[in-house]
Parts: C-alpha cells; structure tokens; sequence
C-alpha cells in the first residue's frame, strides 16, 4: 500500500494510520519541514526506513539529515531506479546492522567470560595489598564495593561458586573496616585459593553453557495498522459501513468479493477483517471465507461477521469457522467500533516499560537484554541519585532494583520512591543476590513489593515481571481512568500536563493543550436521556483516541469537557489536526434509542505552552480559546 501526503502535518497523519515500514520525505515542505517530520517518525517508530529527498546535495545537508535518523538520502531529479536502489540499500542495511536480541544477550555474556579472570585476578591482588597495610580505608570500601559487584554479577551470568566466594570475602572484608587494627588476610586464604581456582575451571564453561533465551515467550504481538479490510454482498451496506467507521480512524479497504479479499492478504496485514455472508458465490460463502482465512493466518487476524441472518445454526456455523464477532444487520456503528477497538488492543498491547537501576553496568547491559528479548521496553540506571528523574520521565510500569548499591542502597532508594504519591502503588522488585531471608522481607518492609536473587532462571525473571505489570496495570487503569470513557480522568490528566511541560522546558520542544467541549449536550441529555449522553461521551473518547498520535495524551476533562495534551507540537499544527477531528465527529449519526438518530458538535480550544509559564496558565488560556470559540458560533477550533 502507497499513501502520498502534501505537506508536513498531513505527513505525520498519513504515517499514524498507516504506520508505513518506509517513508520517502522531501526536505523542504510546507507547514512543517522534513527534518522535523523525520524526528517525530523516528519517535513514533524507530524501525520506519526513511528516505530524504532533496535538491541540495550539501554534505551539512546530508549530514543533518544522517544525525536525526534518516536512513538514505537522495538528491533530485529523482528516478524511479534511483529511488530502488536507496531503499534496497537502506533496506539491507537495517536488516545487517540489527543484531537479534538473543545475540546482543550471548554477545554481553561472553564479553563478561572474557573480562572475569582479569577482573577477579584485580581481586585478589587488592586483597594481597590490604592484607600488606598497603591499601588505606577509602581503597578497602572501593574493593569491598568491587567484591559485591562481582558477587551479584556472577550469580547473574551464571557462576555461583564464585559469587558465593565474593561474598564470604565481602562479609569479612566488611568486618575489617569496623575493626582494621584485627585484619588478617590469613583467614581468607582458602576462600583466595578458591576464587584463583576459578579462573581456569569455571570460566571457560561459559561458552558451551546454555543461555536461557527467553524469545519464545513473544509476550507483544505486533498489529500492523489501523487498515480494515470490508466484504458485503450489499454495497450500499459496505458504503454506509465504510463511512461511519472511517469517521473513527480507521481505514477501509473495500472489496465486492471474498476471493478478493483473501487474495489480497497474502501481501497485507490489516487490524481486522469485516466479512458478509451471503455472497453470489454461495448462501454461506462468507462464512467459508472466514475459515481460509483462520487457516491462512497465523496471527489470530480478528474476523467479524455481518448478515441479517440471526438463527443459531448460522452462528454456530460462524464459530466454528473461526469469527472472533458476530453482528446482524443494521448494524449500530458504535458497538462496531466497540468491538474493532477491543480486537485490535488484544494484538497490540502497549509494551511494558520497565526501570533497571543496578550500579553494576555489565549486570544492567544483561538484565537489560534479557528483559527487551521478551518484547519489552527498558531504561537502566547505573547511579541510584539519577533514578527519580528518569523515573519520572520514563514512567515505567516496574523498577527492578539492586538491594546494595554505592551511593544509596536499595531500600534507600524505594522508600524515597513511595514518598510520591504518584508511585505509591508501581511495583518495585528488588533483585539481588543476597540470599538472607531476614534482608529479604526487611527490603519488603522499605517498599519493595517482591524479592528476587539474581541466580533465578531468566525466562522465570521474565514471567514473573510479565505477571507483576499485567496486574499493575489493571488495578491502575482503575485509579487513573475515567470510569465511562477509558480516558485519564481529571486528576491524571492536570498530573500528565505538568509532567509534559517540565519536559518540554527541558528539552526546548514546543507543546499545544487543547480544551474540548460538546455543543448543545444537555439538550441530548434532556431530550434523549442520560444513557444515550454517555454513549455519546464514549463515542468522542473512541474518535480522539483513534484519531490521536499514540504519543498524544487524552483525558476526560470533567462532564462533557476532554482534555488533550500535544507534546512536540505548536498550535497552530494541533489546530489543524483537531479540525480535521471535529469535522470527522460531526459526520456520525448517534443512534437515540427510538429507531432514530442524530448528529452532534464540538468547540475546541488550543494554547501552546511557548506563552505561558505553568499548568495553571496554559490551561486558562486554553479554557479562553474555548470560551471565543462557544460564542463566535460553536463547531469550530479557535486558539489562544
């Protein structure tokens, strides 16, 4: 599939439906140029091959777009071999430069095999010279820190014999620095003798050793775009279909056959399916289609059936061909949408986002890619004083933390960590090769919500992280959504704003708020009932989150007020989106109960933060714009 955009916005919208896997990107557009369109794809999808074109073949031209992600550049006049061969280059070298994960694991493995013997022959030669007086008390912490390290590691990679040596080491060492005047290095001379035995034994079997992958588990499947591939017998039914869905984000691919349909499958993978049954082909082609295509596929494709058909056998029929959904005819668009939008979020759950903090930095490294080898996303912390403002603009779903750590320990740190009310309820494992039971529940006790010793089986670390955040984020979709809408509600929302602007101040980027608000609602409430006002309410949810860039942040404002927060984007460009939005809205017919329906509108004001100075202010100028757009006629976007 192929989309072609005019300028700079209608770029970046074209990409969020389709999600291209390659964008050609000229340099020099209206609205927005190709550099900032290149960074927010970049963002959006770091796997998205883009090409530049341009007509100025400067090296600074070349080089700028080279730094901010471009993965080819090609000067005009162009030509379509020309255009080939980058994009086949580019192509190659994406595939030849992105090492697998369970590479990238092997790779940090046996860099540690190799660096070990020198590492613990250090060791023991710090040892000898503190065992001499030649070491003072600074040099004695810094060895008994090494000490620690190396024991933590090594139960990571897999050599417990030497971190349990490293530790017995550390416990005595420790007790020298109490008392330094008793030390005697005889003491730990067959521990030494131990640990140098080492080297030749128990390294080496690394290499042949079995690195416990943890790929299989394929926690994140990927859904490819918001493409709908439509079949119906009735073409003023598809049409109809075609209108009211697209209305809410997503794109339909019609055909008038099923063998069509399917055919073009091979080389497509759309969100979902939406099929008739009664064909000319046959009273139930439909639902034999629907069957090729649950043999055909793999990927558990989401498949709806749509007929005026509404007896038990056809249904039974459906099921056993593999329909994920079942609606007879006339079909109600919202619960349509409804049920598109639970499909899709069943193949693409958001992947989890986990904080690493270990001072260690060959134990983060493998953590780290162990972790990113089962789908997930991750962001390690060497220095435990960095944590807090990486955690909150990270915002992880789960810290996985090292109990004993230089600057601060672990409890340390998780106790300052639930002194936020924002992370008093995010899992904090902590993740150590301490074996006490008594340090274990005493680390409970400062904030942590589980305890594991680094020895565990990584794909076991794995699944209980997986079990960890699936529960989290179910009980804090609770505290933090809108019960009706699915959206963040009041509190969040204002909380995301403030976290957005800090970070935009930081990072020098621009940031739009808007402020939404449905015209004449209590007329629908007051007319049609309350029930019919929150279907509506969950219709403008659906629209803003399916027409909404997955970086963009929505919330329910209060009432029939919504909320969004557009980071790296100006107002005039959030405008231009939300009309786009707004007239879409406008199109859909609410059903209201009675075999009747009728249309609504929305007003929307729009601040940029580059104005203002605080939460507070932004929202107040947004709130004015609102204010100007309800009375200078209602279904309009005005901005401050």
């Amino acid at each position: 599939m192929v989309g072609e955009a005019s300028d700079g916005d209608e770029a970046l919208l074209l990409c969020g439906r389709l999600h291209p896997d390659i964008v050609c990107l000229d340099m020099v557009m209206p609205k927005r140029d190709g550099i900032q369109v290149l960074e927010e794809i970049k963002a959006a999808n770091p796997r998205a091959i883009v090409i530049m074109l341009s007509a100025f073949s400067t090296l600074e031209k070349m080089g700028e777009a080279s730094a901010r992600g471009a993965d080819g550049f090609i000067v005009k006049p162009l030509t379509s071999q020309r255009v080939l061969e980058v994009i086949n280059r580019a192509i190659q070298s994406t595939e030849s430069v992105a090492i697998p994960k369970e590479s990238r694991s092997a790779a940090i493995r046996e860099s540690y095999r190799r660096e070990l013997p020198g590492r613990i022959d250090g060791i023991i030669d710090d040892i000898r010279k503190v065992s001499l007086r030649e070491f003072d008390e600074k040099s004695v912490a810094a060895l008994g820190n090494e000490l620690h390290s190396l024991a933590g590691s090594a139960a990571v990679y897999g050599y417990p014999a030497i971190s349990s040596i490293a530790r017995e080491i550390e416990k005595k060492l420790r007790v020298s620095l109490a008392t330094p005047a008793t030390f005697d290095a005889s003491d730990m001379g067959a521990m030494l003798a131990s640990l140098a035995a080492s080297i030749p034994s128990l390294v080496p079997s690394v290499a042949s050793g079995v690195d416990h992958g943890v790929s299989a588990l394929d926690i994140h499947p990927k859904l490819s775009d918001r493409l709908i591939f439509l079949a119906d017998e009735n073409e003023a039914d598809a049409l109809e279909m075609e209108a009211q869905i697209e209305n809410f984000g997503y794109e339909i691919r019609r055909f008038t056959r099923p063998a069509e349909l399917i055919d073009a499958l091979r080389n497509s993978s759309p969100a979902a399916v939406i099929l008739g049954i009664m064909f000319p082909e046959g009273g139930l082609a439909g639902i034999e289609a629907a069957a090729t295509i649950r043999q055909m596929r793999k990927d558990k494709l989401p498949i709806i059936l749509v007929t005026f058909k509404d007896d038990l056998v056809t249904r039974l029929q459906a099921a056993r061909a593999g329909a994920d959904e079942f609606f007879t005819k006339p079909i109600d668009p919202q619960n349509l949408i409804d049920r598109l939008n639970v499909l899709a979020e069943r193949r693409e759950p958001e992947p989890y986002r986990i904080l690493i903090v270990e001072d260690d930095p060959s134990t983060a490294a493998l953590n780290s890619s162990i972790i990113e080898q089962a789908g997930m996303i991750t962001r390690t912390v060497t220095n435990p004083l960095d944590a807090m403002p990486v955690l909150s603009e990270f915002n992880p779903d789960l810290v996985l933390m090292d109990l004993y750590m230089t600057e601060c320990d672990g409890m340390e740190l998780a106790s300052v960590i639930r002194q936020y009310g924002a992370y008093d309820s995010i899992p904090i494992v902590f993740f150590s090769a301490e074996l006490n039971p008594d340090r274990h529940m005493e680390a409970l006790m400062h904030g942590g919500d589980d305890f594991l010793v680094k020895s565990i089986n990584p794909a076991h670390l794995v699944l209980l992280i997986t079990a960890r955040v699936k529960r989290y984020r179910i009980l804090r979709s609770y505290m933090v959504k809108d019960g009706l809408t699915g959206l963040l509600n009041h509190t969040r929302i204002i909380e995301r704003l403030g976290i957005e602007i800090a970070r935009s101040k930081r990072d020098n980027k621009p940031l739009a708020f808007a402020m939404i608000d449905l015209d004449f609602f209590k007329v629908v409430n007051d007319t049609y009932g309350h029930a019919i006002g929150d279907m509506v309410l969950k219709t403008v949810s659906r629209v803003l989150r399916q027409r909404m860039r997955r970086t963009d942040i929505i919330g329910r404002y209060g009432g029939e007020e919504f909320a969004v927060i557009f980071p790296n984007t100006d107002a005039d460009s959030a405008s231009r989106v939300l009309d786009i939005v707004r007239n879409g809205f406008s199109s859909i017919r609410h059903p209201a109960g009675n075999g009747d329906d009728f249309s609504l509108t929305f007003s929307c004001g729009v601040a940029e933060l580059q104005d203002y100075s605080d939460t507070t202010s932004l929202i107040g100028a947004a709130d004015r714009a609102l204010y100007e757009a309800k009375n200078t006629g209602r279904n309009r976007v005005a901005r401050n």
